[in-house]
């Protein structure tokens, strides 16, 4: 696989990534962690003024890094003092040549040194963001790439690691044809700004698993399934809020299904948590959630039946001294500070938010609308002038047309199992065309439960018909582009 022009190749997120799945990293059965941090500590690093320029030397095994500088990751470049900030609304930060980005682009190589012990358990290298492309390189060895910066990048690397003595390289690029769906309204930053992480799993073992409620007419009795994909002798357990058991069971035929009588509603205001413990082989798996139901009923939105008022903010991952860099901590207190002030919903503009937020979020009782990594705002310059039919451009064409559904998909999968997620966002101010309305339609496919949001859902009438004509073949009912807009949104108890 040639990864030089994997940052200007739009028709491709990732190589040799994993599937997406919901962000679990599991324990042993002795509830010892199986996660090996790599963040959070120094590694080396050097920045080159463009792709031509870096020395590959640095990406090999044995390579003397002594001359390399010194910096804590997760950490932006333009924060520590490489390169300089840079703030754009709607302008993109680089001339619009879609895929091509700027001859000088800067290249920075991280190299990173952990000791492990090497068993018989799979290896699962773990990005939580890094802007904007990268490639992986363990002991010299091509592991794979990623793009997309607000999203998890894991790579399977039990053929690579050593046992004792290892070396981790990555090459990050700041720009890449993602630029072009990333313009949201900030400042940009380059860099592992997020969390690095190896963990071992036992071989056979749970893939990934999905946490799905429904209820009588009032309330008074909650059936949850989980379905499991992966793994075999399964067992399911939910524990109360109190941490008493409710019922253990087997998973049969990937599924489990628990009756809970006289369930205790999630809200805002009562944000009461249940456990899912997963047990496989030497794996256990936690997972807390709310019971809750999001419906929609003509302009009023409901949860658990009841009316609700969404009262809260836009957010974006901003601290004044590390940027986009922002630890549970700092999350805590823009909670806290939101929950004293009777905020009560966030929506992750314009990105997916780190994964504690959610936790946070479900923990402490807020809603959240949760966003996909797109924004193409610049777009609307295009040939000089503000009109939507320059603003359709990335959301109509083909260039970009897969990874815009991608990017909507990685959204749900990662990030499904949060009680506190009540809407998906397709993403904000990037046009309108058939990317969003396809994004729209899997993003339904895959759940049915949530509702689904996008800021720009509109089009020149021109279009109208014949999308209304494509769409109704999925939606026989629908009958005017509002009627699918309208049946994308919503959910069974309309």
């Amino acid at each position: 696989m040639r990864t030089d022009d994997f940052h200007i190749n739009p028709g491709t997120t990732s190589v040799n990534a994993l599937s997406g799945h919901s962000l679990f990293v599991p324990l042993r059965l002795d509830g010892s962690e199986r996660r090996f941090l790599l963040s959070g500590c120094d590694w080396r690093f050097k920045v080159f003024a463009r792709p031509e320029a870096v020395d590959m030397s640095y990406l090999e095994k044995d390579r003397d890094v002594s001359d390399m500088d010194v910096i804590t990751v997760p950490s932006v470049w333009q924060a520590l003092g490489y390169d300089r900030p840079q703030y754009t609304n709607v302008d993109y930060p680089i001339p619009i040549d879609p895929p091509y980005v700027p001859y000088d682009n800067p290249v920075g190589i991280y190299v990173k040194e952990f000791d492990i012990a090497k068993d018989s358990d799979r290896k699962i290298l773990s990005f939580e963001g890094v802007d904007s492309a990268f490639h992986v390189f363990v002991n010299g060895e091509y592991a794979g790439s990623g793009k997309v910066s607000h999203s998890v990048n894991e790579f399977d690397v039990t053929p690579l690691v050593a046992d004792g003595r290892n070396r981790l390289c990555v090459m990050v690029f700041k720009w890449s044809d993602g630029t072009y769906l990333e313009d949201q309204d900030k400042f940009r930053y380059t860099g592992i700004f997020r969390d690095v992480y190896l963990y071992s799993r036992q071989k056979g073992g749970i893939e990934d698993f999905r946490i799905s409620e429904s209820f009588d007419e009032s309330y008074s009795h909650a059936e949850v399934s989980v379905h499991v994909d992966g793994g075999s002798d399964v067992e399911a357990s939910v524990l109360d809020p109190d941490g008493n058991l409710v019922s253990k069971k087997t998973v049969e035929d990937s599924e489990a299904v628990f009756d809970i009588p006289e369930p205790r509603l999630w809200n805002a205001e009562t944000p009461v948590l249940y456990t899912l413990v997963l047990k496989c082989g030497d794996e256990e798996i936690h997972k807390r959630f709310g019971l809750r139901e999001i419906s929609r009923d003509g302009r009023v939105v409901r949860l658990n039946g009841r009316k609700v008022k969404f009262l809260g903010v836009n957010r974006h991952d901003s601290d004044p001294v590390t940027g986009p860099c922002v630890d549970r901590e700092s999350i805590l207190r823009d909670l806290t500070m939101m929950k004293s002030a009777n905020m009560n919903t966030i929506r992750t503009s314009h990105y997916p938010a780190p994964a504690f937020l959610y936790e946070l979020a479900s923990e402490m009782g807020f809603y959240v609308i949760s966003e996909a990594d797109v924004e193409c705002h610049g777009v609307v310059h295009l040939y000089g002038g503000e009109h939507q039919s320059n603003f359709d451009t990335f959301a109509e064409g083909d260039m970009f047309f897969s990874q815009i559904v991608d990017r909507n998909l990685r959204n749900v999968r990662e990030h499904v199992n949060e009680t506190c997620v009540m809407v998906w966002s397709l993403g904000n101010e990037s046009g309108y065309g058939k990317a969003f309305m396809e994004s729209a339609l899997e993003v339904r496919k895959l759940d049915p439960s949530r509702l689904v949001h996008y800021e720009g859902p509109c089009m020149p009438k021109s279009d109208a018909t014949a999308w209304t004509t494509r769409c109704s073949t999925w939606i026989p009912s629908c009958t005017t582009t509002w009627d699918i807009l309208r049946a994308i949104s919503t959910t069974r108890r309309t």
